[in-house]
């Protein structure tokens, strides 16, 4: 009786996991190509110094991802909060592993119902932090946003085996959102894209004014006392 149970056990997780196999193979996905395209030319990133990224003395990441399709992306640049709560990642990966300033990788996706598709990606670049949660943003002293003209939008996947290819690999973008470029300081004929400083937020100037109008009521009053 025992054996027939661990024999009914094992058809029953034949038949789950040939299920499984077949549920994952019929999905649609989208092998992202994303960075740098490895070559005699292609851009760096680094601070807003000029000094490139690495993962030893200089940490940075770079996300991949897209903002919501009614947030106007450079009219928040400097809004760190509003940058993270309408951003959705794709992927991350730490600048520099290989080569200083230097990134690039891929990453698959399932597109079936995935809200992704039709969506444009940016490249979001976290100096300090190597990793993409909301304390690590809001913590940043620097950070850029780039895009590319020519990247369109993230694609239906494909099936299986192959998926679709979407390739976003570029030696520059060509748009920076948020930050600086520097024309040809990258490798060869690539450019050198510099985060900038972030802004900080409003409530730390209302702080600052708070503090502010509390010494003048102060030295106010002690005026008054002498």
């Amino acid at each position: 009786m025992r054996v027939k149970n661990i024999a009914k056990l094992a058809s029953f997780l034949v038949v789950l996991i040939s299920f499984s196999a077949i549920s994952a193979k019929g999905q649609d996905f989208t092998n992202i190509q994303w960075g740098d395209v490895a070559g005699s030319d292609f851009f760096l990133l680094g601070d807003s110094s000029g000094s490139t990224f690495n993962p030893t003395t200089n940490q940075a990441i770079v996300v991949l991802g897209y903002f919501n399709s009614a947030f106007n992306v450079s009219e928040n640049a400097t809004d760190l909060q509003a940058l993270f709560d309408n951003f959705t990642l794709l992927a991350q990966a730490e600048i520099g592993t290989g080569y200083s300033g230097f990134v690039s990788t891929s990453t698959s996706i399932s597109t079936d119902g995935n809200p992704a598709v039709g969506q444009t990606p940016y490249y979001w670049v976290l100096e300090g932090v190597t990793t993409y949660d909301l304390s690590s943003v809001l913590g940043v002293s620097e950070y850029a946003i780039l895009s590319d003209s020519n990247w369109g939008v993230i694609p239906t996947g494909a099936a299986p085996p192959a998926g679709q290819t979407y390739d976003i690999r570029v030696v520059n973008p060509d748009t920076v959102i948020y930050g600086s470029v520097e024309n040809g300081a990258g490798f060869g004929s690539g450019n050198l894209y510099k985060t900038a400083e972030a802004v900080p937020e409003p409530a730390f100037y209302t702080a600052g004014l708070g503090v502010i109008a509390l010494l003048v009521v102060q030295l106010h009053r002690r005026r008054k006392v002498a």
